[in-house]
């Protein structure tokens, strides 16, 4: 398998492509924001259509403009037939299975005004294209616990749950404070031993997040998920520690969303982090440093995967040494 993280500036474009009994397939996993297009969405679907390909699955995880800007993008400037099914948790999908409880649900809110929200117009919008557009849309909401199978490839959700998505109003937006430039400073021994200070959105709550599991390899994909979210998913999956062949970090490795008690749950040697680092100095150190000295204590390595060079210089190079880790920048690679 080729995972394929696009140049999507500060958001999402990953890219799963990989070859079963002679038949190619592709999965897009979010589209960046609008002014990424170019470089990130279009260039995937680009290459996929120049290979005679179809993207079989097309993911959009939540309504972040980062994530699904690119999406819009796509939509207004191509009608995109070779995109076999669209998976999408809007708010029309929630409403038309759970109608009394959605309708109770926003009695309790209904004096929020959902367009001074950043994202929900967004997301209106593409509910309405993909309806318009005839695509093989889903009618209920992709939850924890729904699996598929396409093409060799094992897709398992772990998240969200239906109470994150009935709760999904803009009714707890927070504003995510930039990190100060001292803890790029900070070691790593000291960093790992902050606490964990955790994002607690709805809109991230109510994200998708996925185990692939394909041949003898397996990979957990979180989107801008909330920790604690991902991490009772999985306890109630698995009861002991899981190993994983990949992470892709959550949130472009905010600090916010990651916890000690998440990095015991798993063991993995190697993370994949999407930004440029234009938006709120991601990926944080702190994420960054509490990994690497679980991973040393284990006696393991570590490798981060970029698609960006980091904009600035974090560890000092007796880190690197010591701790046993490095960062790469890679436009694809295999799992």
């Amino acid at each position: 398998m080729k995972i394929i993280p696009h140049l999507a500036k500060y958001g999402d474009c990953i890219q799963l492509r990989w070859k079963n009994n002679g038949l190619y397939s592709n999965i897009l996993i979010d589209g960046g924001p609008r002014s990424s297009f170019d470089q990130g969405l279009h260039s995937a679907i680009s290459s996929i259509i120049s290979l005679d390909e179809s993207v079989d699955l097309l993911i959009i995880t939540h309504y972040d403009n980062d994530h699904i800007g690119g999406i819009l993008e796509l939509f207004s400037t191509m009608n995109p037939t070779f995109i076999k099914q669209v998976w999408f948790n809007s708010k029309s999908v929630v409403k038309k299975t759970n109608l009394n409880r959605y309708e109770e649900k926003f009695e309790e809110i209904s004096n929020i005004n959902p367009s001074t929200i950043l994202g929900t117009g967004e997301a209106k919008l593409l509910s309405k294209i993909l309806i318009e557009k005839g695509f093989n849309w889903h009618d209920e909401p992709i939850l924890s616990g729904h699996e598929i199978i396409i093409n060799g490839l094992q897709i398992l959700v772990l998240n969200p749950n239906l109470e994150d998505l009935i709760d999904l109003f803009p009714d707890d937006e927070q504003t995510e404070v930039k990190v100060r430039n001292e803890d790029n400073k900070k070691s790593i021994k000291l960093l790992q031993t902050k606490p964990d200070d955790l994002d607690s959105k709805l809109v991230h709550r109510s994200a998708m997040s996925f185990i692939f599991k394909y041949k003898s390899k397996q990979f957990l994909f979180l989107s801008d998920n909330t920790i604690d979210s991902v991490l009772d998913a999985l306890n109630k999956r698995f009861e002991h520690d899981i190993n994983f062949d990949l992470v892709k970090l959550s949130h472009h490795g905010s600090r916010k969303n990651i916890s000690k008690d998440f990095i015991e749950k798993i063991k993995c040697s190697k993370f994949l982090i999407s930004t440029n680092g234009q938006s709120y100095n991601h990926p944080d150190k702190e994420t960054l440093s509490k990994i690497i000295y679980s991973n040393y204590q284990r006696n393991k390595s570590t490798e981060f995967i970029l698609n960006y060079p980091l904009s600035t210089q974090y560890f000092h190079k007796d880190e690197y040494e010591k701790y046993k880790f490095c960062l790469n920048v890679k436009k694809r690679f295999k799992l």
